[in-house]
């Protein structure tokens, strides 16, 4: 089995499994060692420790060349945070997920969040997924919406513009959907702080954090979640 189906049999067990954030090398082997079954990359953890704003659209260096280089050391499936692509143009970006797919990552995370706080319009994010699947069969695109993580558009109208959005990616070809919300400031049931459809991809929020219109199934999933083998 290669890396690249290893990582996406993970997504179809009976319980969703966790994937932990790593920033460097020596943070991926840890979780690795720990018993973890695959490890992701982090966008705001990378350019932190380079010195670089998150989400500013400034660290695809730094996130191309981590990847690679777990890619290369670990064991388990490796996936990397590209945030928005690093680009608008899809052909670009589906040539940067063939060339970490080259170097043996298992998946990419894309989401639709730009640089200065707005959402990429659907139609465009659509395109780059589409994209990177048509050049990439094999690579696990996790496509997200930053619907609640920028708090866009207004709550009456959050939900419904974030399915929309999911199952347009989901249409143009991605194997997961992610939902990204805000870890909370204080514990309200509508704050924020978990994943939805399908596949969790950040685990270990307490149920007090999840969306209030979102609470009991996220609660269940989270409640079910547990790593292979315990954090020493």
């Amino acid at each position: 089995m290669t890396k690249f189906q290893e990582f996406a049999a993970l997504h179809h067990g009976q319980l969703p499994f966790v994937l932990p954030n790593a920033w460097d090398v020596a943070s991926a082997l840890l979780l690795q060692e720990a018993g973890f079954a695959a490890v992701a990359t982090t966008s705001l953890g990378v350019n932190a420790a380079a010195g670089l704003p998150d989400a500013g659209g400034t660290g695809r260096d730094a996130a191309v060349e981590l990847g690679c280089m777990l890619a290369r050391r670990l064991r388990v499936p490796v996936t990397v945070d590209l945030e928005g692509g690093y680009s608008d143009d899809p052909a670009a970006v589906a040539a940067l997920a063939a060339e970490l797919a080259e170097a043996g990552v298992a998946g990419i995370n894309l989401e639709d969040g730009l640089p200065g706080g707005a959402l990429r319009p659907a139609g465009q994010h659509v395109a780059v997924i589409a994209a990177v699947v048509a050049a990439v069969p094999g690579l696990f695109v996790n496509a997200r919406t930053d619907t609640y993580w920028l708090k866009t558009p207004a709550p009456a109208e959050r939900l419904g513009e974030t399915l929309r959005r999911v199952e347009a990616f989901r249409d143009a070809g991605r194997r997961s959907r992610h939902r990204q919300c805000r870890p909370a400031r204080s514990p309200t049931p509508r704050s924020s702080g978990c994943s939805r459809h399908r596949p969790s991809r950040r685990s270990g929020d307490p149920p007090a954090m999840i969306p209030k219109d979102l609470a009991p199934p996220v609660t269940r999933i989270l409640r079910a979640m547990t790593p292979r083998a315990p954090v020493k």
